[in-house]
Parts: C-alpha cells; sequence; structure tokens
C-alpha cells in the first residue's frame, strides 16, 4: 500500500489538551502510532482546531473522526474536504445515542442530550466506521442505515491496518 496522509480529528471536551483524554488518547494518539509504524503520515488534532482551519487541511488522503460533533462549523469544514478522500467515524462509547437513554427515563442532563444529538446528527454523515462493541454498532446503524462498520475494542495501536482497511474500502 502507498504511502497515505492520515489525519486524525479528536472530538472531546478538552479541547487541544487531547492526550488527557483517555478515550482520545487510546483512539487517536495511538491509532496514529500505529499507522506511523505502517509507514503512514498521520497527524492528530482538536474538532475545534479542525472547524477553525479546515480551509488549511486539504490534501490528506484519510480523515479520521472521533466522536464528532454536529456543528455549522464542521459541517461547513466536513463538506470542504477533497472529494476523493475517505472519511471514517470512531465512537467508543454510546455518546451518540444519550436521546434514547433520556427517553428510558434516565435522570436529564439536557446539555448531554444536546451534544448527543449532535454527535448522532455527525454519524449520519459518514459511510464507515469504527465502535467498542457490537451493540454500539447495531445501534449507529439503526441511527444511520447503510453504515459499513466493523468493531475494533480498546486501544487502536495494534489494529491500524484495520483500521486502514475500513477507512480506504479495500
Amino acid at each position: 500500500m502507498a504511502r497515505l496522509r492520515v489525519l486524525l480529528v479528536g472530538g472531546g471536551s478538552l479541547g487541544d489538551e487531547q492526550a488527557a483524554d483517555p478515550a482520545i488518547s487510546a483512539r487517536c494518539l495511538s491509532l496514529a502510532h500505529g499507522l506511523r509504524r505502517l509507514g503512514h503520515d498521520a497527524r492528530c488534532l482538536s474538532q475545534w482546531t479542525f472547524d477553525q482551519a479546515a480551509d488549511r487541511l486539504l490534501g490528506f488522503d484519510i480523515y479520521g473522526f472521533h466522536r464528532p460533533t454536529l456543528t455549522t462549523a464542521f459541517s461547513r469544514a466536513y463538506h470542504d474536504l477533497e472529494p476523493k478522500a475517505a472519511a471514517t467515524v470512531d465512537f467508543d462509547d454510546f455518546s451518540f445515542d444519550m436521546r434514547r437513554m433520556a427517553q428510558d427515563e434516565l435522570p436529564p442532563c439536557f446539555s448531554t442530550l444536546d451534544q448527543a444529538a449532535r454527535c448522532a446528527e455527525a454519524l449520519s454523515l459518514f459511510t464507515r466506521g469504527t465502535f467498542a462493541s457490537k451493540d454500539q454498532l447495531a445501534r449507529a446503524v439503526e441511527i444511520a442505515p447503510g453504515l459499513q462498520g466493523v468493531v475494533l475494542p480498546g486501544d487502536l495501536s495494534a489494529r491500524a491496518g484495520e483500521w486502514l482497511e475500513l477507512a480506504t474500502g479495500r
């Protein structure tokens, strides 16, 4: 496989302090490390940075988004990506499913529900994704029919090859 340029975008509440978020560390930073070991150019940044600078982030072969949240800035940036570039989504939890949990009469948490609704809406932009469990994948396919997904639990460093297969469709 030719050397690919990969940009991994981590969605989280810590902004550019991504290494402090264990999920982003396990799913984005470790994946970048695994991709580099395979000879690819992999970079990481926060969704906030991506939203603000997407016009300067063109030219990647693959864009991977961990827990993206649909905002006006993200939508605009996402739709400006290279048409030939592959895009994949990654969820390691049910952050896109809080609305359903609330309907099951769990205690209300409106800011979290709003965030979850935006994650669910972002999920509908993608045709490929990785998930940490079979339950997450099944629920994601309910939300976004036609989504092609694979279960890759835990740290993605050792699973970089599998992630690439999904992302490139090979």
